[in-house]
């Protein structure tokens, strides 16, 4: 499957995710269990999606290894703290959902003339 295709899928199937994420960030609405969630898969497309941007194009994931380094320490203090404790700072998970949409946004852009 070509890189473009593949990474679509991935996306695709985290769009609904993604405004569960908004919601919650940006609005302060929505489920924490559900935001958890919604967390949860997208983070581990972003690694799916990480991946198929290492084998196409590794020096230009390699320049994006400080946001990357950011999305892992969030990950880290979700895993660390639980759900309530770190969603109840939105703004942090704001900037969380933000530099995620960033990285796939990135990666939609490699190959482009």
């Amino acid at each position: 499957m070509e890189y473009k295709k593949e990474l679509m899928e991935i996306i695709d199937g985290i769009r609904p995710d993604f405004d569960v994420l908004g919601e919650f960030a940006f609005g302060g609405s929505g489920d924490v269990l559900q935001v958890n969630e919604c967390f949860w898969r997208v983070y581990d497309a972003a690694l799916k999606a990480r991946e198929l941007v290492d084998k196409a194009y590794p020096k230009e994931l390699a320049d994006l290894g400080f946001t990357w380094a950011e999305i892992e320490g969030f990950r880290q203090v979700v895993s660390n703290a639980g759900p309530p404790a770190v969603f109840a700072n939105a703004s942090l998970f704001g900037d969380y959902t933000m530099r995620l949409n960033s990285f796939f946004i990135f990666a939609q852009q490699l190959g482009r003339e």
